[in-house]
């Protein structure tokens, strides 16, 4: 396999990816990381977390993670709470409007790649993950 054969497939994915974000964005209004970013505040004791735990979560740099919880908090789906006697720091809270979105766009309803992990074993699912951890780290 040459390197165009490689830029190739990586653009295939890219592609995919692509036309997923923009099907969750059509019908919520929300891109994928912002999804998951208010997919992960429901799951977290009374739905609030800091900024740095939101970040290891999904993996992103801290500005990049910025924007997203800007982006959220202008729609309404989450607020920022500040910390008792600290004020540079803050937590951050699902609203109900974002409890709403989270609940109402399952992931799963409009995600080919999720109906096709559904498919796998979790034999298939762990390896498939970590080749593509491999590619990532490879490409990083």
């Amino acid at each position: 396999m040459n390197t165009l054969e490689l830029y190739g497939l990586i653009r295939r994915l890219n592609r995919i990816a692509d036309l997923d974000s923009r099907k969750l964005v059509t019908r919520s209004g929300l891109s994928i990381p912002q999804w998951l970013a208010l997919d992960f505040l429901s799951k977290q004791s009374d739905c609030i977390c800091t900024q740095l735990e939101l970040r290891k979560a999904l993996n992103l740099n801290s500005s990049t993670v910025t924007g997203i919880v800007s982006r959220l908090e202008s729609k309404g789906a989450v607020v920022k709470l500040p910390v008792t006697g600290d004020k540079r720091n803050v937590r951050l809270a699902l609203t109900q409007l974002g409890l709403d979105k989270i609940s109402r766009e399952q992931l799963s309803d409009w995600s080919e790649l999720e109906n096709r992990l559904g498919s796998m074993t979790l034999e298939q699912k762990t390896d498939f993950q970590q080749k593509l951890i491999e590619i990532v780290h490879f490409l990083e």
